[in-house]
């Protein structure tokens, strides 16, 4: 487990986004979309430090399966979000596609 969302992002660029850049997407859009991706891991107990604080509480607040069940409804938004912003949204702000 890579605990830092910024390492996240540092493994997951080079291993995801430019591979995919050889489908004809704007590596820059691929960046983006890996980089806020990688903030969903925060659905994980070991991936963010204000959720292991919070769950380390005792009583504990919150565990692993009620992370998982919200990751499980917020899955779906998020995916749309992210194809929205990166397909209409940063076009229209100079962000090319293609």
């Amino acid at each position: 487990m890579i605990t830092s969302r910024t390492a996240r992002a540092t493994v997951l660029i080079p291993a995801l986004a430019l591979p995919l850049a050889g489908l004809g997407v704007d590596p820059l859009n691929l960046v983006m979309v890996v980089t806020l991706a990688s903030g969903f891991c925060q659905t994980l107990m070991v991936s963010a430090k204000p959720v292991a604080l919070f769950g380390a509480m005792d009583p504990p607040p919150f565990g692993q399966t009620d992370l998982l069940r919200l990751a499980s409804f917020l899955i779906v938004p998020f995916i749309a979000l992210l194809l929205v912003f990166a397909t209409l949204v940063w076009p229209l702000q100079g962000l090319p596609l293609r």
